[in-house]
């Protein structure tokens, strides 16, 4: 689940809920930065870079991120909202 108002995003799972944060930066050349609620930890990096003719959405994870279900909901959801 997604909560936009407070920039959070909230992974249920059968025993507990990941929560994480995320940060953005930027108007033309966005950057949204996602960390884990816990301990800070940075967990993924959206970059959309708009040129001339094209746009180029770029998506890096932490070395120890190993969650392919919250990897695509935030590159969806970023890429969504990079074309509004």
């Amino acid at each position: 689940m997604i909560d936009r108002v407070n920039q959070r995003i909230f992974h249920y799972q059968d025993q507990y809920t990941e929560i994480y944060f995320y940060r953005s930066k930027g108007f033309i050349n966005i950057t949204v930065s996602l960390y884990r609620f816990q301990d800070d930890a940075l967990m993924m990096t959206f970059s959309f870079r708009n040129s001339f003719f094209k746009q180029k959405p770029k998506i890096e994870t932490a070395d120890d991120f190993n969650n392919p279900l919250l990897l695509t909901m935030f590159f969806h959801h970023n890429l969504r909202e990079s074309e509004d």
